[in-house]
């Protein structure tokens, strides 16, 4: 299977080519929006976990790889300073 294609991490392959300014707004901009769905993702999860079958753990996939995301937008911002 491998890694999935990913457009933010490819747009992060490519930080470097803009000034650190726009780097920075590049990601604040990202962990707000990756929050902003995640709080959405997490609601689903809830009402999902409500029901049986596998659309409860189709949503809770999403929330851990969101999650994730995060992490690396925040560990990423943490290693520019």
């Amino acid at each position: 299977m491998g890694v999935p294609p990913d457009p933010l991490r490819t747009r992060v392959e490519f930080l470097g080519t803009l000034p650190p300014q726009e780097q920075r707004d590049f990601l604040q901009a990202a962990v707000r929006s990756v929050d902003r769905q995640l709080k959405e993702i997490l609601r689903d999860t809830q009402r999902r976990k409500l029901k049986s079958g596998f659309d409860y753990w189709t949503s809770r996939g999403a929330m851990l790889s969101m999650y994730a995301r995060l992490r690396w937008l925040r560990e990423l911002i943490k290693a520019m300073g």
